[in-house]
């Protein structure tokens, strides 16, 4: 994840990378055959280092996602079973982003708030391990902006494995 905080402050660029632990509930909702809507709750938990070039400064944050999305599926994981192992999604939604910082040098140290979200990726099954399940790969890309200048502004990275 990229971000940049935009406001009253004047912080610099910064480097921010963080890695999180998903856990992501849905509830699908067929459409046609290969194809679903679905409502889901994608819930993140991290840790984060972040480097200020203008300061200097380094340090550690925690940092959580609470994100309700709504995202269109077709091919694979799409709620159905079938015989495709490649599908893709895209969406949007409204999330919870919240950011503590240790100590980084900068003068909002919780930079958390309200937000829009849009995402798509493609889901990848390698493994059967009975007729209908199978493990899977999913790799995305989101883009966050936030309602308030004290919420940062992200593009980043999925890449969720299925257990």
């Amino acid at each position: 994840m990229w971000a940049t905080l935009h406001g009253k402050q004047k912080q610099g660029p910064f480097n921010l990378q963080t890695a999180y632990i998903t856990y992501f509930p849905r509830i699908n909702f067929s459409i046609y055959e290969g194809t679903s809507i679905s409502v889901g709750i994608p819930l993140s938990v991290g840790l984060a280092t972040m480097n200020n070039e203008l300061f200097a400064a380094k340090g550690n944050a925690l940092s959580y996602d609470l994100p309700f999305v709504l995202d269109f599926n077709n091919g694979f994981k799409t709620g159905e079973p079938g015989d495709d192992l490649f599908g893709f999604y895209f969406g949007a939604g409204i999330d919870y982003t919240g950011t503590r910082f240790d100590s980084i040098g900068i003068t909002s140290s919780k930079p958390s708030g309200v937000g829009f979200i849009i995402r798509g990726g493609a889901r990848f099954g390698f493994f059967q391990i009975n007729d209908d399940l199978h493990r899977s790969i999913t790799i995305g890309l989101f883009h966050k902006a936030g309602l308030s200048t004290d919420r940062f502004k992200t593009v980043g990275i999925n890449l969720l494995f299925d257990f």
